[in-house]
């Protein structure tokens, strides 16, 4: 799984619980290394941080989509901007869900399951 923030506090505290919980987690600060990551993937769940000043998660989200891969990957924007702002943007850059900051431990996992079974599913 991809993680993109920012903020190297938020960063290491998401990748941490997945990594408790046995997920394999690639961390970058950096919105375009991100984007080189998702190219040479492949990743079955993104997770990315809707306000960075390189680019916004949406942008990175956008960009993602159009990358043609086997098996598309969730893609979840986290965000702290009110609830219609970020369901309105997260859709337009074609994301599968948002997730409010401070992303709960039960949520996180949620979109892990998810994931699973979509490359199950992808596999079958």
């Amino acid at each position: 799984m991809l993680l993109v923030d920012d903020q190297p506090i938020g960063l290491i505290a998401i990748a941490g619980v997945l990594r408790a919980a046995g997920c394999d987690v690639h961390a970058l600060e950096s919105p375009l290394e991100a984007l080189a990551a998702a190219a040479a993937g492949p990743f079955d769940l993104i997770f990315v941080d809707a306000m960075m000043p390189e680019m916004d998660g949406f942008e990175v989200c956008r960009r993602v989509r159009s990358m043609r891969t086997a098996t598309p990957p969730l893609l979840v924007i986290l965000t702290a901007l009110d609830e219609e702002t970020a369901q309105r943007l997260a859709a337009d850059a074609g994301a599968d869900g948002i997730s409010f900051k401070p992303l709960p431990r039960a949520e996180m996992l949620e979109w892990v399951r998810r994931a699973a079974e979509g490359v199950a599913e992808a596999r079958r």
